[in-house]
């Protein structure tokens, strides 16, 4: 493991460097909350991506200020990854223009088991919309909790869950869905996915949903 959180810039970039090396065997890579993921590191992220094969988990959440244009490319090249299995993109800035692209890094890339795309304000109705159209994935479970979404996207859930047979969990507590949307996703009754989608922003409803 290594878990750059935290660290220099110098370091940030020694680390990049070295994880571009192909006979580098990091399994789990963390960079949250770095100050220095910025565009620049971002491409070299990039890079380590692509050269470290063995990489199974990958964590780069808090972390705003790496640009719409690296981020998508890292997203593209999680697209081709042989191996990651758990991705967090939370709290990215994740931008709003690339649902399709997560759409295909879903669909495309079958050994994601775990995506978090959790504290995106970019993920609206439309981009969640365009996810829960994606079939045929191996996610178990999906963290969407404090975006932006409300009722509009809750017939699109259902949607999601018939056309994905791994779906576990699906988090989208913390959003904008109103009570009357809460009570449809209780009434789902989809065979053993948990829905979560308690304290929800603009009202005071609390529930959970279990099958």
């Amino acid at each position: 493991m290594l878990d750059l959180t935290g660290v220099d810039e110098d370091t940030l970039i020694d680390s990049f460097y070295l994880l571009t090396n192909e006979s580098c065997s990091i399994e789990t890579l963390i960079c949250s909350k770095s100050s220095h993921l910025n565009v620049l590191n971002g491409l070299s992220l990039k890079e380590a991506i692509q050269n470290n094969i063995s990489l199974v988990y990958l964590d780069i959440s808090s972390n705003r200020q790496m640009g719409d244009k690296t981020l998508k490319g890292i997203i593209k090249q999680i697209c081709l990854h042989p191996k990651l299995s758990s991705v967090n993109l939370s709290d990215t800035n994740v931008p709003k223009d690339s649902s399709a692209l997560v759409k295909k890094m879903i669909m495309t890339n079958k050994n994601i088991k775990t995506l978090d795309l959790s504290s995106n304000l970019n993920i609206d109705d439309s981009f969640a919309q365009e996810i829960f159209n994606a079939k045929s994935t191996s996610l178990v479970t999906l963290n969407l909790a404090s975006c932006s979404i409300n009722d509009d996207s809750i017939s699109f859930v259902e949607e999601f869950i018939r056309n994905n047979k791994f779906i576990e969990v699906i988090n989208l507590s913390e959003n904008k869905i109103s009570e009357k949307g809460t009570k449809k996703l209780l009434n789902l009754k989809a065979n053993g996915v948990s829905v979560n989608i308690s304290n929800q922003k603009k009202n005071t409803w609390f529930g959970s949903f279990f099958s």
